[in-house]
């Protein structure tokens, strides 16, 4: 098998929605990274 194709099999998707509980469990440097880009609408929230 090509590492091109090696590389796709073990890439996970981009989480793109968040649930405020998943929220909660993040770090501190994390969180803020994510709310970033909730309020810039690059990703969704889930309520």
């Amino acid at each position: 098998m090509s590492e091109k194709k090696k590389k796709k099999e073990s890439e996970k998707p981009k989480k793109m929605y968040w649930h405020l509980y998943s929220l909660q469990l993040l770090g501190p440097e994390k969180f803020s990274r994510v709310v970033d880009r909730i309020l810039r609408k690059d990703f969704g929230l889930i309520k």
